[in-house]
This record gives structure tokens, sequence and C-alpha cells, in this order.
């Protein structure tokens, strides 16, 4: 009867400590996926514009910033200077 009750117990902590393995793991896993998805992450091959119109379309950014975004991305229009002083080259 002790046999079985020691034997029980052992399988028992074991239980737990795999159980609590497992729930870090998810934890981990999980906050890493979640701070990922909140910051908003691009890879490194993503579209600006299409980043843009994702965040428009989540609501992150407003109708006008969206439209400034896509301009800046589009460039100066032809035969446009660039300011004084930016560094660019005409």
């Amino acid at each position: 009867m002790v046999a079985y009750f020691v034997a029980a117990s052992g399988l028992f902590w074991i239980l737990i400590l795999v159980g609590a393995g497992f729930l870090v793991y998810a934890l981990l896993r999980g906050l890493g996926a979640g701070a990922a998805a909140t910051m908003g992450s691009a890879g490194p091959t993503e579209d600006p514009a299409a980043l843009a119109a994702a965040r428009y379309a989540r609501g992150e950014i407003g109708r006008d910033e969206y439209l400034q975004i896509r301009q800046d991305l589009a460039g100066p229009p032809a035969g446009v200077a660039p300011a004084p002083g930016s560094g660019e080259r005409p």
C-alpha cells in the first residue's frame, strides 16, 4: 500500500512539472507572437505603402496622414527641386 502511494505521488509531481513546463513554453511562445503582432513588426520585404494601407484600415492613422505617407513614398513631383539644406541633389 505504501509503495502504491509513493509511486502515485511521484507520478503526480512528474505531471505537475511537465504541466508547468508546458505552461511556461506556451506563455513564452504566446508572448513572442503577441509582441510581434501588437508592435506591427513588418518583415524586411513588406511594402511600406501596403503597411500604411493596413494601418489606415485598422484605424491607427487618419485619412490625411495616410495620404501624406503615400505622397511621401511617391517622392517629389517631377521638376521640383529639393528643399535647401536637405542634402539631396537636384
